[in-house]
């Protein structure tokens, strides 16, 4: 029979999915290796030390009623395309009185393109403006600073605080943001540091000043963990679950509306920010299906913390039992995500998990403590299940970064149970003086096991050994011959055309599986691309195509959306159309020069008439990756979009792809086939003869 689990979640069009789109837990050079290259903290100038500008203000000024700090950090998103001179511009508009104070540090990009509003910004120092009805004044310039260091970060709020005094403080950070794990501010002049939650954390608690709400305009960081690091020194807490456009947050809106009404609350203000945001994406035709904010209550936090670590004390003693673990990986799959697959909406998670992984008591005292903390929200329709916080799941992630997301962690059964079904990775010590200690999964029930093999009669087979029970899913990896020409050696190379996950026949209690090839391959306008799973849940399957813009070699994911006409929930697994939808082409996004999402996303009819190139995996002959290639122009048009083809005779290979319920992956061997147009023929070669067991001469 056809292989299928829960509501057949890897249905047809899903086979277009390429590698996942947690790729970035696979990149370990963001914050490690650029750590050593970030000067030491007692090497940085301090904010006392003398500037070449008059510093502004007093500590005896009388307070207004608010000091909106503004961190700018500005990144290849202000030296590329100018995103934070955006901003800037939308700052300038506002008509500003003495109610409220603007400070501004600007810093971390290798060049500004402020000038057309009177600003010439320096890239090789640190500086640090106020904004009035004079305009932008330059009040402090400081020796170039780390903007992803902790120390700068407090620097700033402390001087801003102590010139600038005011009866509530807003902080603004200004940036690109990559997750829980991963953190936010990217500092090009830094060798592209970053700046951790728990730098996060030291930064704004050492700046001493307890904020009425902070903004955190970059993208993934409205999650549980960003929370938790600013819960001593913020009440409320406005930052988006998705990624946040290159324009950022409407800064004339909002600031405006803190003129015109200075008695207004956080979260008051924080409605604002949101409904805003909402307002100038839909104006803009830009990403508004997905934009999400949110105006989290940090004074409600305890209780959701308590629920959180109890659903995850429930888990870990349920690991004994790979059902439950199964139950609770489809609803993980399922759930809302967003750029960063590992981020998780807690809210729909929990809502899918209920009475299958989860007790109705547990689920519900989540949902209660999320109507407590998330005050306000706004999500668009490509995110509809959205509730406004999310949090970092990734379980089988490398100890590296599982280090890194549990150095400011808060929450020891949840660390306990990654380190229970994560055999790689012990959580810190401290974990175990809150919460008991339990051992690790057993090999029998979770230690998967796979082996593939070509039969004598041409089938490709898939015999799981061991852990059946723990496997979550399996695809079928397919990939097409390419002849190189230009190789003396007459060596050709492999390029990687997707995952079929329908190309796979079997049952689960048997453990067995047979590659059965659909005969259908995504293409690009007709061109061969590799279509990789961003997202996916009930509603639709969203993709990321990698291309590069031809004339200029610039690198960009295509954005491509399928919805399902019926909900996967809904649909009949024994009906052929049960999962028909449509595809749509929503935007390009610039891949940023960190390992952090992009923000720069076009539409495209602004780039129309420009030509793209799909970019592909390419594998020697013996399955090494071995770099890219670049397939055939296409010209951006409204008729730009992904459709599926018949597979051309020719040579192909196919592996397995099985993943265990936490996430894992284990890919066979590839094994060659020739494709006729109707049947899939693999290589067999007769195993050796074993000497010991040949017959002996007469």
């Amino acid at each position: 029979m056809k292989l299928k689990r829960l509501f057949c979640l890897f249905l047809t069009v899903v086979m277009l999915l390429g590698v996942s789109a947690g790729a970035f837990a696979e990149n370990e050079s963001a914050g490690s290796e650029t750590a050593a290259t970030e000067p030491a903290a007692g090497s940085e100038p301090a904010a006392s030390e003398e500037s070449e500008a008059e510093p502004a203000g007093t500590s005896e000024a009388v307070p207004a009623e608010w000091t909106v700090m503004i961190y700018l950090c500005g990144t290849d998103l202000e030296s590329v395309n100018s995103m934070a001179t955006t901003n800037l511009v939308e700052i300038s508009e506002t008509t500003p009185n003495d109610s409220v104070n603007v400070v501004i540090q600007t810093g971390g990009t290798k060049e500004w393109h402020a000038q057309d509003i009177g600003l010439d910004i320096a890239t090789d120092k640190t500086q640090r403006y106020h904004f009035d009805g004079d305009g932008f004044t330059l009040d402090e310039e400081l020796p170039l600073q780390n903007m992803a260091s902790a120390d700068t970060l407090s620097q700033f709020i402390q001087t801003s605080a102590e010139r600038f005094p005011a009866e509530k403080y807003l902080l603004v950070l200004w940036d690109h943001g990559g997750g829980s794990c991963t953190g936010l501010i990217v500092d090009e002049k830094y060798n592209n540091a970053i700046m951790t939650l728990d730098q996060l954390e030291l930064g704004v608690e050492n700046g001493g000043v307890q904020f009425e709400a902070t903004v955190l305009d970059t993208c993934l960081m409205a999650s549980l963990e960003t929370a938790q690091a600013l819960q001593d020194s913020c009440h409320y807490l406005i930052a988006s679950e998705e990624t946040v456009p290159g324009q950022g947050s409407d800064y004339y809106s909002w600031l405006q509306y803190l003129y015109d009404m200075p008695e207004c609350s956080g979260k008051q203000f924080g409605r604002r920010v949101c409904d805003s945001a909402q307002q100038k994406y839909a104006e803009l035709n830009q990403q508004y299906d997905s934009v999400t904010f949110s105006v989290i209550d940090l004074s409600q936090l305890d209780a959701m913390t308590e629920a959180f670590n109890n659903m995850f004390a429930e888990l870990r003693e349920a690991v004994d039992d790979p059902n439950v673990m199964l139950a609770f990986s489809m609803a993980a799959r399922r759930a809302e995500s967003y750029a960063s697959a590992e981020m998780v909406d807690l809210g729909d998670l929990v809502n899918r998990a209920r009475g299958t992984a989860i007790g109705n008591k547990t689920a519900n005292a989540i949902l209660a403590a999320l109507d407590d903390v998330v005050v306000y929200e706004i999500r668009g329709v490509d995110h509809s299940y959205s509730t406004g916080l999310s949090f970092y799941y990734c379980p089988s992630d490398s100890p590296t970064y599982l280090d890194r997301y549990a150095r400011p962690g808060k929450n020891a059964e949840y660390l306990a149970f990654i380190d229970r079904v994560n055999p790689r990775w012990a959580a810190p010590n401290w974990v175990y003086d809150e919460v008991e200690y339990l051992s690790d999964v057993t090999y029998d029930d979770y230690g998967v096991e796979v082996a593939a093999e070509v039969t004598e009669d041409g089938q490709f087979n898939l015999c799981i050994t061991n852990a059946v029970s723990a496997v979550s899913s399996i695809d079928l990896v397919l990939y097409s011959w390419q002849d190189d020409a230009d190789d003396p050696t007459g060596e050709g190379s492999w390029i990687q055309l997707g995952h079929d996950p329908l190309g796979v026949d079997g049952d689960f209690s048997t453990g067995v599986f047979t590659a059965a090839i659909s005969g259908k391959v995504p293409t690009l306008n007709g061109e061969l691309c590799e279509v990789q799973i961003a997202t996916e849940n009930t509603e639709y399957t969203l993709f990321k195509i990698p291309v590069i813009l031809t004339e200029y070699g610039d690198s960009y994911n295509l954005i491509v959306i399928y919805r399902y006409d019926t909900p996967l929930d809904e649909a009949d697994p024994a009906d052929e159309n049960a999962y028909a939808g449509s595809y749509e082409v929503l935007g390009l996004e610039k891949k940023a020069n960190s390992a952090l999402p992009g923000r720069n996303v076009y539409s495209v009819s602004a780039l129309s008439g420009l030509l793209i190139s799909p970019v592909l995996s390419q594998y020697t002959q013996y399955g090494a990756e071995n770099g890219t290639v670049t397939g055939n122009s296409i010209e951006i048009s409204s008729d730009l979009g992904v459709e599926l083809i018949d597979l051309p005779a020719g040579r192909y290979a196919a592996a397995f792809s099985v993943k265990d319920v936490f996430g894992k992956e284990i890919v066979t061997d590839m094994s060659a086939f020739t494709w006729d147009g109707t049947t899939a023929v693999f290589d067999y070669e007769a195993p050796e003869a074993d000497e010991a067991l040949e017959e002996p001469a007469a």
